[in-house]
């Protein structure tokens, strides 16, 4: 099992969220804590970082980071801000 931190962004971001988002949330959260990435179909950001994109649904998004042992997850967001969180992390 993965131990998965949650940056303060993701909290403020999930604490916005429709209800039906915060379900899903919850369980992409689960699936990364039982090292089942797959399960949220996730695909690499380009760049140097390693940061994960996964869908939640239609719209919205979890990005993440991961090494062998952690997992951090870093917003959820809308699909109009991925290119802002992009250009503000770096």
């Amino acid at each position: 099992m993965r131990n998965v931190t949650i940056s303060q962004r993701a909290m403020k971001a999930m604490e916005t969220l429709p209800r039906d988002i915060q379900v899903r949330a919850r369980k992409a959260v689960e699936y990364l804590q039982t090292d089942n990435d797959m399960a949220i179909k996730p695909a690499k950001l380009q760049g140097n970082r390693n940061l994960y994109i996964a869908k939640l649904k239609n719209n919205y998004r979890i990005i993440y980071s991961r090494s062998n042992e952690s997992v951090n997850i870093v917003d959820i967001i809308s699909m109009d801000k991925v290119s802002s969180i992009m250009r503000s992390d770096k």
